[in-house]
């Protein structure tokens, strides 16, 4: 008996279904109120249990419906919502969004996070498809919008940000912040993008209340508040890279370079109206705050700037004398000009760096006097000479000089001679005949022990 009835209703859902066909539109909507007001009390009756519990069924089985539906079905459910939103009565929609407004209210930290964690993993999750169509949407219902609407719109956005505390204030800038540090570059050209489309698509109206909205903000914004931004804009500015500022610099000077006659008197009226108008505090902390960025500014290039010179080698030598030079002491030339002057190996090549002295005597049809061809290099040192103590070295030199050092007072302790330098020849043939002297060919031999001269006998 259970086999022959499975799977078709029962007695009682048949004349369930009967009855509802047959209902007018009183009995249906007298239905539905009893209905509505029988969850309502179900609802404030039950405890945090039975609510979680119920939410979850009831995200189980939609989560399941919506997985099962086709698109043609998903269409129908869609085109439901929108037409009963767009013909219901200025009470039922108040009614609506007051509703929405009290659960968003009363809703715990819990319960918000779990909403937002819900629709953060359904953006993730999203097709390109189907954020096509959801931007899409988006575009067409703010395309459509009356003036009544978008007034109300911005007006409930303004409400919310003015009545959000400190914490849903941080919340929110820090999901801003990092969705926009972890955006693509592809991501972040399409924002950009549709940020100039609509900028260059709206109207005068449009742009002189943006602008006025811009103005009204910043004329009512506390210190704290203008503090804070002046904050996150230098942080900003700090922080970017050199492809960041160019391009910033660089949208700058677009903008400026492509605005009219009527624009530009529109911004310099702007800035002679801002500075007219402003108090005798404002006008000093406006310029201390300049004398301020410039005094950074100019510490910022000196530091560049020194780093700079003292990261400057003379790593290059030069191609004649085989000197090593600084890059403001290079000059390049091209080989083939100066035939007669170069030797074949530097001819062969497209051009050579040399040093200012080099090239002002090549530029003058002379071989400079100390190029490496004319026998200007010194030799190599032979290894008989190259591993030599100091003691042997004075035996080997062939000058004795003779002149006054004195040392300098001041903190290099630098040492410099005076007066004249004699030099005495030294003939360093017969050394190797003289040494080792014995006693009775020296005059004086040296005691160690006492660290006293003895006369020889």
């Amino acid at each position: 008996m259970f086999k022959a009835n499975m799977g078709r209703p029962t007695k009682r859902a048949s004349r369930m279904r009967q009855r509802r066909l047959n209902e007018t539109s009183e009995d249906h909507e007298k239905r539905l109120s009893q209905s509505r007001k029988t969850t309502a009390k179900a609802i404030l009756n039950e405890n945090s249990e039975k609510r979680e519990k119920r939410l979850s069924q009831m995200r189980t089985y939609m989560k399941k419906v919506l997985d099962s539906e086709n698109p043609k079905r998903r269409t129908y459910r869609l085109g439901l919502i929108q037409d009963r939103l767009s013909n219901e009565t200025e009470e039922q929609r108040t009614h609506r969004l007051s509703l929405i407004s009290d659960r968003l209210s009363n809703e715990t930290q819990k319960q918000r996070a779990h909403r937002l964690g819900l629709i953060h993993d359904r953006l993730n999750n999203e097709t390109e498809e189907q954020r096509t169509r959801r931007l899409g949407s988006m575009q067409d219902r703010l395309a459509n919008e009356t003036e009544e609407q978008r007034a109300h719109r911005f007006r409930l956005i303004s409400d919310r940000l003015s009545n959000e505390t400190e914490e849903q204030r941080a919340h929110r800038l820090s999901l801003i912040s990092d969705r926009l540090s972890n955006e693509t570059e592809e991501q972040r050209a399409h924002r950009l993008r549709l940020i100039s489309d609509r900028l260059s698509n709206e109207t005068e109206e449009q742009r002189a209340h943006r602008l006025r909205l811009i103005s009204d903000r910043l004329s009512n914004e506390t210190e704290e508040q203008r503090a804070h931004r002046l904050r996150l804009i230098s942080d900003r500015l700090s922080n970017e890279t050199e492809e960041q500022r160019a391009h910033r610099l660089r949208l700058i000077s677009d903008r400026l370079s492509n605005e009219t006659e009527e624009q530009r008197a529109h911004r310099l009226g702007l800035i002679h109206d801002r500075l007219s108008n402003e108090t005798p505090e404002a006008r000093l902390n406006r310029l201390n705050t300049m004398r301020q960025t410039s005094h950074i500014r100019r510490d910022i290039t000196n530091e560049q700037s020194f780093q700079t010179a003292i990261n400057v080698f003379a790593d290059v030598s030069c191609d004649v004398c085989k000197k090593n030079i600084y890059p403001q002491q290079r000059f390049n030339l091209r080989p083939n000009m100066y035939n007669t002057l170069l030797p074949e190996e530097l001819i062969a090549l497209d051009k050579i760096t040399t040093c200012s002295r080099c090239n002002n005597h090549i530029k003058k049809r002379k071989i400079p006097p100390t190029a490496y061809w004319n026998k200007m290099m010194p030799a190599e040192i032979p290894p008989e000479l190259a591993n030599l103590t100091s003691f042997e070295e004075r035996f080997l030199c062939r000058i004795v000089p003779f002149l006054k050092i004195m040392k300098l007072n001041n903190r290099f302790s630098q040492n410099w001679c005076k007066g004249q330098v004699i030099l005495f020849a030294k003939d360093v043939v017969e050394i190797a005949d003289q040494l080792p002297l014995t006693p009775h060919q020296a005059e004086l031999i040296g005691d160690l022990r006492s660290n006293q001269m003895v006369k020889a006998e």
